[in-house]
């Protein structure tokens, strides 16, 4: 439980951040208030099990030059690309996250809420991934994730978010190279009619048993 001021993250390259957790387990962050990083993740997660980050708010800090602030949460691979805080890349996933009852606010050019981007070198997926009861607003993507297994993204509000043009990581909700995902009982306010939702293949081509349903789409456009 706290805050965290983040004013000194400015790296110029994603995998700094505020918060680094590699092989652990067993970790919770709760009712926490992140805010002013600036090119730069405000968690990192890689290779570790059972983690929750529940009831944290999470406000956007900006870019410095031309590095834009990355994931908020960023759930990456242990590789030296994806989490080199820690000595060892073996390239495994977390699994067992939850990610829940959270505020983000405010993301805007390249960031993004929730997600992950280093992939080349991983050996897994990132499994059992609950992304559940947030609130996404006023921002431009929300969650991106690459090689997710059993994914379930669910009643949460996306307020504001999206773009109106076809940026191909654009989407509020964009899910590559991803299995047993279920997407359902979310509410979308205000977005663009623009692909809310997208799944995609890029480096393993593979992506089966979606499961989208239920959801509530106020689009804009």
């Amino acid at each position: 439980d706290g805050g965290f001021d983040s004013a000194l993250c400015t790296g110029t390259n994603h995998g700094g951040g505020t918060v680094a957790i590699g092989a652990c387990a067993r970790i919770t962050l709760r009712n926490c208030v992140f805010r002013n990083c600036y090119n730069d993740h405000y968690i990192d997660i890689a290779g570790s099990d059972t983690v929750t980050i529940e009831d944290c708010e999470f406000y956007a800090g900006g870019y410095v030059g031309n590095v834009y602030s990355f994931e908020a949460i960023n759930t990456d691979f242990m590789t030296s690309g994806g989490f080199p805080h820690y000595g060892v890349s073996d390239g495994l996933g977390s699994k067992n996250l939850q990610i829940k009852g959270n505020l983000f606010e405010g993301f805007k050019e390249n960031s993004y809420a929730i997600g992950n981007h280093s992939t080349a070198s991983s050996v897994g997926y990132l499994q059992d991934i609950d992304i559940t009861g947030n609130m996404f607003r006023d921002m431009s993507k929300c969650i991106r994730l690459f090689k997710g297994l059993r994914v379930r993204i669910s009643d949460n509000n996306f307020e504001n978010v999206g773009q109106t043009t076809g940026d191909s990581y654009g989407q509020p909700i964009r899910m590559f190279d991803s299995g047993r995902i279920q997407i359902c009982d979310n509410i979308f306010t205000n977005v663009p009619a623009y692909a809310p939702i997208k799944i995609d293949v890029i480096d393993n081509p593979w992506a089966a048993n979606i499961e989208i349903c239920d959801n509530q789409f106020h689009t804009i456009g």
